[in-house]
């Protein structure tokens, strides 16, 4: 059976290239957007592509469908009419994207479906009651449906793992039929003017993703985040918070946090340095001008976003402590310089200071001997670039464009990147010119 599904899709292969190489159009059967997957007569899987709605071409959908057979087809993606198609007992995944409201399906009838995408369809109605009826449902996408609620029988999906519920609108607060889905794992929450949490949601005790960026959480985050101890990823990014609650040191498996464009002038919270399983941490526009020395005990962190805050008084000396920093962003913080030297041995391999303030090529950066990527880019009153870069042998990238004010390497060298600046600095007359020439050759 495999070898014959080979040589008929060879088969296929050759007859598009010869339609391509003919400039005929293709074919019913050739087109490839959006698939439908369907499981043969044989019984066998095999995956097929039939075009329910190409772009620019006349299709007879009906038709097509019919042939196939419907209690065949196990995928379907449409994008507007003929939604009667989607009436099959064996469907598993369903998107409707678009579709008018009054078109939807009754769900009562895909009690096998897996998973359904009814997003940007305009729904401030609801959704229809008979969506509680799909046993089987994993993954919802709900996405800009104007929503202001969800019905009762929503509670009833009952293994659901993945909502995405990005862009509604839930300003009198988040359905309490949220709480009952207790094995979802993921749950998307962006944009969705929401100010509080539900206590419900305590008992979503599976979640390992959260997201609630774009909202109000003027009043601070909820206790109730306290019952996530499996969560590895939160994202809170433009959701009004100015500090962090003292449960969330219950946090005991978060990998990722996203704080970015949250107004925290009055300083990181220090519960933060408790995350010890933490890897990724993104404050980017916090308003911060130092942070807390807890940091220093987050040892598996390796990336840290911190741009567009104000260290225009000198980078925090904790950055210098972080032993598993391998990334690490300082755009547009009005940096001069850099700590003159670093606490620990730094795994560093990837660091942006640019659109800074600098003039010359900090000296803490010889000692980041695992440095691979380095971006000085506009910082437009850097003067110069030490001949020591070449110590620096795993230094790959080195990024110079708008840093005009160069004289050492000229500025029309540095742009070009490290190789071009280790070799201007091999050829100059001097001590070292030489040895280092024959270095760059043997490295």
């Amino acid at each position: 059976m495999g070898s014959q599904h080979s040589k008929r899709r060879a088969k296929l292969a050759s007859n598009k290239k010869k339609k391509r190489d003919q400039h005929q159009a293709p074919s019913e059967t050739e087109l490839v957007m959006p698939p439908i997957i369907w499981y043969r007569h044989s019984g066998q899987p095999e995956v097929e592509t039939i075009p329910l709605f190409p772009p620019c071409y006349d299709v007879d959908k009906e038709r097509i469908v019919t042939e196939i057979g419907v209690h065949h087809i196990t995928h379907m993606y449409l994008e507007g009419g003929i939604v009667e198609l989607a009436m099959t007992p064996h469907l598993k995944e369903l998107r409707l994207n678009a579709i008018p409201p009054a078109d939807l399906v009754c769900f009562s009838s895909l009690t096998g479906l897996e998973i359904l995408d009814l997003s940007y369809m305009n729904m401030p109605d609801g959704l229809p009651h008979e969506i509680g009826q799909l046993s089987s449902l994993e993954r919802l996408s709900l996405q800009h449906c104007r929503l202001t609620d969800l019905p009762q029988s929503f509670s009833c999906l009952c293994k659901l793992r993945e909502l995405d519920l990005t862009d509604n609108m839930f300003s009198e607060g988040l359905p309490i039929s949220i709480g009952h889905l207790r094995t979802l794992e993921h749950l998307l929450l962006d944009a969705c003017n929401l100010t509080d949490l539900p206590e419900c949601l305590s008992h979503l005790t599976d979640l390992k993703l959260l997201h609630l960026n774009y909202n109000h959480l003027d009043h601070g985050l909820p206790d109730v985040i306290q019952h996530f101890s499996l969560l590895e990823t939160l994202s809170l990014k433009q959701a009004g918070l100015a500090d962090l609650p003292l449960s969330f040191s219950s946090l005991t498996s978060l990998k990722e946090l996203e704080l970015s464009f949250n107004d925290m002038r009055r300083g990181l919270p220090p519960v933060i340095g408790q995350l010890s399983t933490l890897e990724k941490l993104m404050l980017e526009k916090c308003c911060l001008t130092d942070l807390p020395q807890s940091l220093s005990s987050l040892e598996r962190l390796a990336e840290l976003e911190l741009s567009s805050n104000d260290f225009s008084a000198g980078l925090p000396s904790v950055i210098g402590q972080m032993k598993g920093l391998q990334k690490i962003r300082l755009i547009r913080c009005q940096l001069r310089d850099l700590p003159q030297r670093l606490d620990c041995e730094t795994q560093l391999k990837v660091l942006r200071i640019d659109h800074n303030e600098l003039t010359q090529l900090p000296a803490v950066i010889l000692q980041m001997q695992s440095l691979e990527a380095l971006d000085l880019s506009y910082n437009i009153n850097l003067l110069n670039i030490v001949r020591d870069i070449s110590w620096l042998r795993k230094l790959k990238k080195l990024e110079c464009h708008g840093c005009t004010s160069l004289k050492s390497p000229p500025f029309a060298v540095c742009k070009r990147g490290i190789e071009d600046i280790t070799k201007y600095f091999a050829e100059l007359p001097g001590n070292g010119g030489a040895e280092l020439q024959q270095s760059s050759e043997k490295d």
